[in-house]
């Protein structure tokens, strides 16, 4: 899984309750010129996009929104009533409470692909009995063939990562991992914000959170499919050559169950 995690560096949240289409909150009850907007928007600054909604249930009253700029080790909330305030919602970490707590973030877009919400949920209810409050369902974040999906989010610390496959017994150890600052490598399918390549490099050495440093990055001229990634770290300096190849899986994912080609990335110090 290493090296599949979405390449944006932050996180634009906005609670929407009810169902979510295809690409979800352009295509649920919310309005779609604002969301398109918020989508342009959040792209041109390095965010995702997601919808959420509290597990095991639709929310209701006034809804929530949330901001998580790169680099930064808060998240930043706010609330509102109407779409159309959040059109000009300021994407500069000028508004909204900082929180600096953790945050888990479980793929449960049945619309996108139905193994998110039916693998997704118990996941989902599992972190929502550890950690009540911090836990919301999200719309897609890549590579559903992966679910259960959980973006995690360290306590203090800049960052956040997406793990694959968990299960709901996996949760504790997750839990534990993502609070001490530390990612579940079986699960890791890479640091967000990164290329692939980095995130498959950090996933080898068992990055945390902001513990190692990419000093550098380069292709191989010779090999489009190669690349060269120094990293910097708590035991010193480290550089590894990646290498992508492909293979062809039998089962891409529940909304896609035919066989198609996908990319891996083999790591080994240069």
């Amino acid at each position: 899984m290493a090296g599949t995690a979405f390449t944006q560096g932050g996180l634009l949240l906005v609670e929407q309750p009810g169902a979510w289409g295809r690409t979800g909150l352009a295509e649920s009850d919310f309005d779609t010129d604002v969301a398109r907007e918020l989508d342009h928007r959040a792209a041109a600054v390095g965010l995702r996009l997601l919808a959420i909604r509290p597990p095991g249930r639709f929310g209701g009253g006034r809804r929530r929104w949330a901001l998580r700029l790169p680099g930064q080790a808060v998240t930043r909330w706010g609330s509102y009533d109407a779409d159309a305030e959040l059109a000009d919602l300021p994407l500069d970490g000028s508004v909204g409470e900082a929180d600096d707590g953790p945050l888990y973030l479980v793929c449960t877009h049945a619309k996108r692909d139905r193994c998110c919400a039916l693998y997704g949920r118990p996941v989902a209810e599992a972190l929502e009995d550890l950690r009540p409050g911090r836990v919301w369902g999200c719309s897609h974040t890549g590579g559903h063939r992966f679910a259960p999906v959980v973006v995690t989010i360290p306590p203090r610390r800049a960052g956040a990562a997406l793990h694959g496959r968990v299960s709901a017994r996996d949760v504790p150890e997750l839990v534990a991992a993502t609070e001490a600052g530390r990612t579940l490598p079986r699960l890791l399918r890479g640091l967000v914000g990164h290329p692939a390549e980095v995130q498959a490099a950090l996933a080898h050495v068992g990055a945390g959170y902001g513990d190692w440093v990419v000093s550098h990055a380069e292709s191989d001229p010779r090999q489009d499919s190669t690349h060269s990634v120094e990293l910097q770290g708590p035991s010193g300096s480290v550089r590894l050559r990646v290498s992508a190849y492909q293979t062809q899986e039998p089962m891409v994912s529940c909304g896609k169950p035919d066989p198609a080609p996908q990319t891996h990335y083999r790591v080994v110090r240069a």
